[in-house]
């Protein structure tokens, strides 16, 4: 699949710092293995998803070429911040903690799903993880901003704790749950909601918490504005709906690209 074409937005070229817009280029860290975000098409080094299509209408609208990094989650701020690359589209949410270090632009809206196996027979659900084996990607906005709070619940109701497995991508814990080697993975709902399409092991048994996910970019790097008027143009237009429709994503549209969107 590649992204429609788009045009390039004066007014956002015009916004960009004018060492970058002289490279031609803009450097994007990508994850992949979480499909339909972001992941290799069978057999190919090739990154297709949501996430690498709207990287590259972003791309366009800035009239940059797209550069791929593809990285780990954990290793995107890092990378960020060392200079190694320059934005990331890869579904992040805009925690304050993380406003610290990275502006956001909004492109997305994603929520928080629970998978259990088929037919739940360990009788798994939100409110009951304690002393569960729960499997989740490594620095995830369910790691470090959701869980915490049921693992304090557990500790204060004097029940087992969670028993959280991490992992590098939001596709190993899935498969570890097909396979019986965890009871519960605790994710990005689109992933899940894709995941549940593609394998009859494993069941969706929540779906919660929805909010934005975010273009992050270095905040020394003067990018904002340009992607600002660049992500306006592009949630307004065809081309938007068209990529989230290729992807049965259509559900996770939005309508204005703030700005620092934590909520």
């Amino acid at each position: 699949y590649k992204a429609p074409s788009f045009p390039r937005v004066a007014a956002a070229v015009k916004e960009l710092p004018k060492a970058i817009e002289k490279s031609g280029v803009i450097h994007i860290a990508m994850v992949t293995n979480q499909p339909p975000g972001s992941y290799y098409a069978a057999g190919t080094k090739t990154l297709i998803g949501m996430d690498p299509s709207i990287a590259e209408l972003l791309a366009q609208a800035l009239g940059l070429k797209p550069v791929w990094a593809v990285t780990s989650f954990t290793e995107i701020i890092p990378g960020i911040s060392a200079g190694r690359y320059q934005v990331t589209v890869s579904e992040m949410a805009p925690e304050i903690s993380r406003e610290k270090l990275l502006d956001f632009v909004d492109y997305a809206q994603t929520g928080d799903a629970l998978a259990v196996v088929k037919g739940n027979p360990n009788h798994v659900n939100i409110n009951k993880l304690c002393g569960v084996t729960v499997g989740a990607m490594a620095g995830s906005y369910q790691v470090t901003e959701v869980l915490p709070a049921y693992e304090k619940a557990c500790a204060k109701a004097g029940k087992p704790a969670i028993s959280l497995k991490l992992y590098p991508d939001e596709s190993s814990p899935i498969l570890a749950l097909a396979a019986g080697r965890i009871e519960a993975v605790y994710e990005d709902s689109p992933v899940l909601d894709y995941a549940a399409t593609q394998t009859s092991a494993i069941e969706i048994q929540t779906n919660r918490n929805f909010g934005p996910v975010a273009v992050g970019m270095g905040k020394t790097l003067g990018l904002e504005k340009a992607i600002h008027t660049a992500m306006t143009a592009i949630l307004h237009s065809s081309q938007y709906k068209a990529v989230l429709a290729h992807w049965g994503l259509s559900s996770v549209a939005i309508k204005t690209a703030k700005v620092n969107d934590n909520g």
